[in-house]
């Protein structure tokens, strides 16, 4: 059984966003290398949703949101979640997408190494499984994931851990924004996967232009006919953060509104 907590924060925010809310979702599968610690989401809700987007943050994974963060500043001020909360919004773009915020209870902090493997760890991959298997339920509509960098990567080894268990695809497409170098697709991925790298990106050499097409030319080459690349350009670096991965061109800022329609384009496309 499923055991969620939901806050109901947003009523008063805007006519445009019906509510958001914080819920925990449990662990659909035990196990010794399955922690039993629910995974903490947090939703921005469409009036008129199509799809469900299940965003995977890159860096070690965890932000550490509690349950009662729902009037924090990362969910109400932090500008990359705003980028996200326009895909739910109908004067923003088709708003016609829910955002699911996934984040993980433990750090996937990857050392030295420079592929990011631990977005392979089993924990992790049945904690992203349960969330959409609980939201598939929840809101009845197909699932998206959106990784972005190292959240890149966990999308891919999420295909890679469903083919290995033998599981039905179970998500619409991916989202494969700014991802980390590295990053491989199993063979057989057919579903559509849209690529979005900023032409400025300064988070190399972890994220890099020929890195993210050199991924999104193999699963061409391997037939995917729904693979789609967007480059883009403009905003600025931001002031906030000093490191080039954890802001600016890294996270479309200034560019928001290019990108997020962009975004919201693709799945509309591949929703039908």
């Amino acid at each position: 059984m499923r055991i969620f907590i939901s806050l109901t924060i947003a009523i008063l925010l805007s006519p445009i966003s019906s509510f958001a809310e914080i819920i925990l979702v449990d662990q659909l599968q035990g196990g010794f290398l399955v922690s039993s610690a629910p995974t903490v989401t947090y939703v921005y809700r469409s009036q008129d949703p199509q799809r469900t987007i299940l965003y995977i943050n890159g860096g070690d994974g965890k932000v550490g949101v509690k349950p009662d963060w729902g009037n924090h500043k990362y969910f109400t001020e932090y500008s990359f979640n705003m980028f996200f909360k326009r895909l739910t919004e109908s004067d923003k773009t088709s708003g016609s997408s829910s955002v699911v915020v996934f984040d993980n209870p433990t750090s996937l902090d990857q050392g030295d190494s420079f592929y990011p493997h631990p977005r392979g760890y089993t924990d992790h991959l049945v904690r992203v499984h349960s969330v959409i298997n609980y939201y598939a339920k929840l809101f009845n509509k197909p699932v998206w994931i959106l990784g972005h960098s190292n959240g890149g990567a966990s999308a891919a080894e999420y295909l890679k851990w469903l083919e290995k268990e033998k599981k039905p695809v179970d998500i619409k497409g991916v989202i494969f924004a700014s991802g980390a170098n590295g990053t491989n697709f199993p063979s057989g991925t057919k579903i559509p996967v849209m690529f979005v790298h900023h032409e400025r990106d300064g988070c190399v050499p972890f994220v890099t232009e020929v890195g993210s097409r050199g991924i999104a030319e193999k699963l061409k080459a391997d037939g995917n006919t729904k693979t789609e690349y967007f480059l883009a350009s403009g905003g600025t670096a931001d002031p906030k953060y000093k490191n080039p991965c954890w802001g600016g061109h890294h996270t479309y800022f200034g560019a928001e509104e290019q990108v997020s329609k962009a975004i919201d384009q693709f799945v509309t496309k591949y929703s039908e």
